[in-house]
């Protein structure tokens, strides 16, 4: 029997603990309880974000240190999709998504504009055994600063396996 994966939303968070592992200052990141970043998408709303802007930019590869001084400590973004409907993860044809996006960051003294892209591709790895696994990646792009790309790229994995007895 073939069961039907549909991804509607998705969520992702990296915990405050982690900085210690990247060797930061404690300047740039504080000792909170709260995680470095956390990620909500709604493939009907959009995608909400909240973090250390810091911890976003020293995360890229491709980063200006001019960058990490546009905005102090923690960030949201709130960007919408052009067009948005939930992504079937099973269907076979499908190699992958895109969605435009705009909005906004807020980084509690101003509101800079954001335009991005949120991508689902699909991996054909095999390693063995097939994998089903996805990737979800989202760019975006700071209207208000020349030049200022951050990208993220997290993994989505699909369970193939249906239990006959759970139906």
């Amino acid at each position: 029997m073939h069961q039907t994966a549909i991804l509607q939303k998705f969520e992702y968070s990296i915990p405050a603990t982690i900085y210690k592992m990247w060797g930061a200052n404690e300047e740039y990141f504080p000792a909170q309880y709260q995680p470095l970043m956390s990620v909500r998408i709604d493939f009907v709303k959009g995608l909400l974000l909240e973090g250390n802007w810091q911890f976003m930019v020293k995360a890229n590869k491709h980063n200006a240190d001019k960058w990490i001084t546009s905005h102090r400590g923690r960030v949201q973004m709130d960007l919408s999709f052009s067009s948005s409907f939930a992504v079937e993860l099973n269907n076979q044809t499908d190699e992958g998504f895109v969605f435009p996006m705009d909005g906004y960051l807020n980084d509690f003294q101003s509101l800079t504009e954001l335009t991005g892209l949120l991508i689902i591709e699909k991996c054909s790895r095999t390693s063995g055994v097939i994998t089903n696994q996805w990737n979800v990646s989202f760019y975006w792009y700071d209207c208000g600063f020349d030049v200022c790309e951050i990208k993220f790229c997290l993994p989505v994995y699909v369970n193939d396996m249906v239990d006959e007895t759970n139906n």
